[in-house]
């Protein structure tokens, strides 16, 4: 109650003259009583006003004796610099002199360029922090640190380390940066961040905001990881960039939507120069971590583009609600995030160019975390939905019950219609295939839907699939819709950070509006996950195996992930190793490795084939334009298709797959397709096979000797020829033009003709 009661003596001496203009009603003073009383009861994490307690900082300022750049580190590959008293730092590449710097060299000589502009370009690590206010103010290390004398340097194995301490804010935040073989590593240790105040709360760390920072008008650009990757140019007038990887956090939670982007999925980010180009992979804490470009102003002619680390998730809640005011206040989570580090590895590119970068990133993946090139990756690739629930009249009275789509005969004629036409290639991804179809329960017991067929049939499509199909059955660990054995909607969900359970929220595309009329989806407990993986993975499946169910895609856990806030919390980054675990299982009882749907980057490292590559951007507006990066540093290492063709308009999807030299993606239903209205299938409704079938074989079987050459080949050159047109190269001599506009290209005896591909060299 001593809080309470501190939350309503902040409030009154704020809003005085508000309440005393309101005071004849007393409505406001009620309402706000109630309010406070139940943000009190819902949650202790909300951080109000209350007694000030300072907790000490062990610190001692400590800097160099030579104030300019020296050696800190070298090896066959690289060169460290370091400045121990004015902390800058530059990265050489010995074998051509390249380099990188941590504040823009020569930035001193501009004019008018201010001084407070200076300080922001120079600082090495900035901070973001919440009062009790919920006022998120950001300092940079110069200004907040290093002009105030406050901050230590000293030489590590490999490297330097420095503290930052501001004393202001009161923060010790640290920064170590080391040199690899591969480039330089920059890590801030969480365990030796220091924090004096209950009032002030840390929330975000920015290490290297100004690494390979470029100016306005000089060659190059920034690369962004937004859907499949984005380029912002260095130019003036744009907008900034930021996005947090693999989406946000439904625990975090939004009441109102936004207009539909892409995702971004890979950790990646990077700057070019004309002669270099420096990638910048998140090794540690990419699930807390946004990708965020500052592009040039008239304030600072500089474009900048960094990993945002959230210290601290945090809710931006409307106490109003409740009341007739537009008060906000911030709520946290428990505590700050659990991980050992926030790392980022900085990489330079063999080719100034986002090919270079993306290969970059390919290579880290081979030698880091253990994928390998891929062979033939020709086949078709199928999305085919099984059940959807819907509502039935029996005697009159609404039941909820299974709409075949395509039931476990009729994929087996599907597969059969597909070889008639020349195409015994396939990979099929079964959507909705178990008990209850779109409401899945967890698919802890593997149990048949008994109007798709029922275990007899099932059993049978099982026995009866031909050579070249891979079929995938797609595992629910995420979305419980109903209480199942051992699983409950009240108790094995996650709770989000006002401790209320959490659901998977939609809304309506018109209007951004949260949906109330669909059946809720409640998200595991990640606790829960590890035991409904360990449920699974025993005797049911092995029966199940000994019949013939020997894939699996499990498209949840690739594409979305978050965190817990109840009793015994998970934060996300925890949350991705129980993620990263479970997939593993899984692609470890998947005889030919996990299909996988529109995966993010801590998923790929357990994944075979990924449907669903992002092939477009969000079209923010600093974006220049969209680039292949993504099935650039994907390809040759798993097979990868397109969005669904059929989902698309005209050619594009076709020519994106052309393009990024990956296959094709079909979704298709056998039969009810016209049903589908007001169902979770609705956004189905075009996928009949019947439609689909001969135009899907035609284009199958015209790719399929230019897919099979480029298997397992990476991409060495992306270039845009004319606006619209693109010509991909491959390891081995195998190249790929598209024309995606509305006239004919021509150039080399070669004419393109719009909206279509030409392909050659193999």
């Amino acid at each position: 109650m001593h809080d309470l009661f501190n939350d309503l003596k902040h409030y009154l001496k704020q809003n005085a003259k508000t309440l005393i203009l309101r005071v004849l009603s007393g409505a406001l003073v009620v309402g706000l009583v109630v309010a406070l009383i139940l943000k009190a009861s819902q949650t202790a994490e909300l951080e109000t006003a209350q007694t000030e307690v300072k907790r000490p900082i062990s610190f001692t300022a400590q800097v160099g004796d030579t104030d300019e750049l020296q050696v800190v580190a070298e090896n066959g590959t690289y060169i460290l610099y370091a400045n121990l008293c004015d902390p800058t730092i530059r990265l050489e590449r010995k074998s051509d002199g390249a380099t990188v710097d941590s504040r823009p060299a020569g930035m001193e000589q501009l004019p008018d360029l201010k001084k407070a502009v200076q300080l922001t370009l120079s600082s090495l690590l900035n901070i973001r922090y919440a009062d009790r206010d919920s006022n998120i103010t950001e300092v940079n290390c110069m200004a907040g640190s290093v002009s105030r004398k406050n901050f230590a340097a000293k030489q590590i194995t490999s490297g330097v380390r420095y503290d930052f301490y501001f004393a202001n804010e009161g923060f010790l935040v640290p920064l170590e940066l080391t040199l690899t073989d591969k480039g330089l590593h920059a890590s801030v240790p969480l365990a030796d961040i220091q924090e004096a105040s209950d009032s002030l709360k840390l929330t975000e760390i920015i290490p290297l905001p100004n690494f390979g920072a470029g100016l306005a008008g000089s060659e190059g650009y920034a690369v962004v990881p937004d859907g499949s990757g984005a380029i912002i140019p260095y130019t003036y007038g744009l907008a900034n960039y930021s996005q947090r990887l693999y989406g946000e956090d439904a625990a975090v939670g939004q009441t109102v939507g936004s207009a539909p982007a892409q995702i971004a999925r890979l950790p990646v980010f990077g700057t070019t120069t004309a002669t270099a180009a420096t990638v910048g992979i998140i090794t540690a804490g990419d699930s807390r971590a946004r990708v965020a470009a500052k592009a040039a102003s008239a304030r600072s002619p500089y474009t900048t583009v960094s990993a945002e680390f959230i210290y601290r998730e945090r809710l931006l809640i409307d106490v109003g609600q409740r009341t007739f005011e537009s008060t906000q206040a911030n709520m946290f989570e428990p505590e700050h995030c659990g991980l050992d580090a926030f790392a980022v590895e900085y990489r330079m590119a063999d080719t100034a160019d986002y090919v270079g970068m993306a290969n970059a990133y390919r290579q880290y993946l081979l030698d880091e975390k253990g994928m390998t090139v891929s062979a033939d990756s020709s086949a078709l690739q199928l999305q085919v939905i099984g059940g959807v629930m819907h509502e039935e009249s029996i005697l009159g009275i609404p039941v909820d019950r299974v709409l075949p789509v395509t039931t476990y005969s009729d994929l087996l004629e599907m597969v059969q219609a597909f070889a008639a036409r020349g195409v015994s290639d396939l990979s099929v991804d079964y959507l909705y295939w178990a008990k209850d179809g779109t409401e899945s329960r967890l698919t802890v017991d593997m149990k048949a839907e008994n109007r798709l067929g029922g275990k007899s049939e099932l059993k049978r499509l099982l026995a009866a699939l031909p050579d070249g199909v891979k079929l995938y059955f797609d595992l629910n660990f995420t979305d419980l819709m109903h209480n199942q054995t051992g699983y409950s909607t009240l108790y094995s969900t996650a709770q989000n950070v006002k401790k209320e359970p959490l659901t998977r929220q939609k809304f309506y595309l018109s209007t951004y509006r949260l949906r109330t009329d669909q059946p809720k989806e409640f998200l595991l407990n990640p606790w829960k996950l590890t035991e409904a993986i360990e449920k699974w993975n025993g005797k049911k499946l092995a029966k199940w195996q000994e019949w013939g169910m020997e894939n699996f895609s499990a498209n949840g856990l690739a594409s979305e992930i978050y965190s817990h806030f109840g009793d015994n919390p998970i934060e996300r980054g925890q949350a991705q190793a129980i993620w990263e675990s479970s997939l593993k299982t899984i692609a470890e009882q998947s005889k030919d490795g996990l299909l996988l749907s529109a995966a993010n980057g801590y998923a790929l490292p357990y994944a075979s084939v990924v449907q669903n590559v992002p092939t477009e951007h969000s079209d923010f507006f600093c974006e220049q334009r969209a680039i292949p990066f993504y099935a650039i540093a994907l390809h040759g290492l798993v097979d990868m298709s397109v969005a669904p063709v059929n989902d698309g308009e005209g050619n594009e999807r076709l020519l994106q797959a052309v393009e990024s030299g990956i296959g094709l993606t079909y979704t298709l239903g056998w039969q009810n397709t016209d049903r589908l209205k007001n169902t979770a299938g609705e956004k189905y409704n075009y996928i009949h096979a019947s439609d689909w079938l001969d135009r899907a074989a035609t284009e199958q079987k015209a790719l399929q000797p230019y897919l099979a050459a480029v298997s397992g080949r990476a991409i060495t050159a992306h270039t845009e020829l004319a606006e619209g047109v693109y010509r991909t190269a491959f390891e081995g001599g195998a190249w790929a033009i598209v024309n995606y506009s509305d006239a004919a290209y021509t150039a080399d005896n070669l004419t393109v003709e719009p909206s279509g591909y030409a392909v050659g060299g193999y």
